[in-house]
């Protein structure tokens, strides 16, 4: 029985066809893993490069702006009198700023 097992054609051709079946689907279903993971690791790349692009945009529209205000600030009359208060306590003191506002 044995013997007409391993003899037998149609039992050969079938392991045979099953084997080259299974490996053909296991190399296109690595090839396929292969390629969508590549696939998903550029698109991912590409996102975060697009949102670093933005937010290094928006990080220097916020400096631009605050410098803005600081300008704007810096030409009112009350903040320039008090500049002057403090230029003119360091020039007769001898203090420094931090040590004036401590004060």
């Amino acid at each position: 029985m044995k013997n007409l097992f391993l003899k037998s054609i149609k039992v050969k051709l079938t392991v045979l066809f099953v084997l080259v079946t299974f490996i053909s689907l296991s190399l296109v279903g690595y090839m396929a893993y292969r390629s969508a993971t590549n696939a998903l690791t550029k698109e991912t790349f590409a996102k975060l490069a697009a949102v670093s692009e933005i937010k290094t945009d928006q990080i220097e529209k916020y400096f631009l702006e605050r410098t803005g205000d600081i300008n704007v600030l810096s030409k009112t009359p009350i903040i320039s009198d008090e500049l002057d208060k403090i230029e003119r306590f360091q020039a007769s003191e001898g203090m420094d700023i931090v040590a004036f506002i401590k004060t």
